[in-house]
């Protein structure tokens, strides 16, 4: 199992969806998201971490909820900020990312975090 793909999985649960791996553990690294209803959907759980198409959804998700996003490269390092100007919360990506999706990923995660201890007070 990648890194990459617990990355994923993470976020998709921290989106609220229950996710598994399908196959044993040691031959596939495949998740799966699975809905509850009178019947189940089995669905790929997006790959935001590698996928800019993917990560953009977490993009989205973080402009909708009226942050401010900020992408940038420098040296070829990427570096993805959010910041909800009525709470102040500003979240990050760590000392820079090999690609954009994983940037986006390690804010997304930052973000929520920071968003659950707001709460929490």
């Amino acid at each position: 199992m990648t890194d990459k793909r617990e990355i994923d999985a993470k976020i998709d649960r921290l989106k609220g969806h229950r996710v598994e791996m399908l196959g044993d553990g040691d031959t596939s690294d495949v998740f799966r998201v699975l809905g509850v209803a009178k019947s189940f959907a089995v669905n790929d759980v997006p790959h935001y971490s590698t996928s800019i198409a993917d990560a953009w959804i977490l993009v989205e998700e973080m402009v909708k909820a009226s942050s401010v996003v900020r992408i940038s490269v420098s040296s070829g390092l990427w570096d993805c900020e959010a910041w909800i100007a009525e709470t102040g919360i500003l979240a990050f990506s760590d000392d820079g990312a090999p690609t954009a999706p994983e940037a986006i990923c390690q804010a997304y995660l930052d973000w929520q975090t920071r968003q659950v201890e707001e709460v929490r007070g």
